[in-house]
């Protein structure tokens, strides 16, 4: 394949220089998300989310992500976050509401 010359007409295109490499080179300043500007429901709806990962990963949950904000799966308000062992799967104690 041609994929030196592709990245040069990539380059041209979109008028980015190429690295030293042949690759093309990254901003100065790396992209940041501001996280601040994420409501706490959201940040909280996205711990239901991904709660599983959290777990198998034995990661532990974030700050936002702690304490009694979360519905249990009748419904009670005043749930925290989990995950159980069952049968050799871990499941959410939680299972977020669609």
């Amino acid at each position: 394949t041609d994929a030196k010359n592709a990245w040069k007409r990539i380059a041209e295109k979109y008028g980015v220089q190429l690295g030293a490499k042949g690759v093309i080179e990254g901003r100065s300043y790396p992209r940041r998300f501001r996280s601040e500007l994420v409501s706490k429901s959201i940040q909280r709806r996205i711990c239901e989310l991904t709660l599983l990962d959290y777990c198998c990963l034995n990661l532990p949950l974030p700050e936002t992500c702690q304490g009694n904000h979360y519905k249990g799966p009748n419904g009670e308000q005043g749930q925290e976050l989990s995950c159980q062992l069952q049968r050799n799967r871990i499941v959410p104690g939680i299972y977020p509401s669609k």
